[in-house]
């Protein structure tokens, strides 16, 4: 709906909810969670048509190419904006099953924080030389 009123709050049937106006249209929002309504499937293609957005106009206007990583977590994040490289996006679902599926033949030095030391001593000292593998029991 168009308005030009201010944000303001309303009770329906229990559930507080306020309208914000933003350049004269309106959106309702909850409190707790406005995307709480929406199925996760359409969170996820929007949030990764935004991110493709981002990445073209960044191109646009700078000539310059980027990579995005889309996650639950900004460590898997980082690791997803690195699988595409260059000027591609990687997005990792926020179930379990996804986040293994996408760990588990990563190599541990593709994890934040793990150099050349720390990567030695997970491998020769416990085995591990994948991200999810050994941690999950895959």
């Amino acid at each position: 709906k168009l308005s030009n009123a201010t944000p303001s709050a309303s009770e329906t049937a229990g559930t507080t909810t306020t309208t914000t106006t933003t350049t004269g249209v309106s959106a309702p929002q909850s409190i707790n969670n406005p995307l709480s309504r929406l199925p996760p499937s359409m969170i996820h293609k929007t949030a990764q048509t935004l991110l493709q957005t981002i990445r073209r106009k960044v191109h646009a206007i700078t000539g310059l190419t980027c990579s995005a990583g889309l996650a639950s977590n900004p460590l898997l994040a980082k690791i997803a904006s690195d699988i595409h490289k260059p000027n591609g996006q990687c997005f990792v679902g926020p179930s379990q099953q996804e986040i293994r599926q996408f760990l588990h033949p990563m190599p541990i030095r593709k994890v934040g924080g793990i150099g050349r030391v720390m990567e030695k001593l997970l491998r020769e000292g416990i085995g591990v030389d994948t991200a999810g593998g050994h941690a999950y029991g895959l």
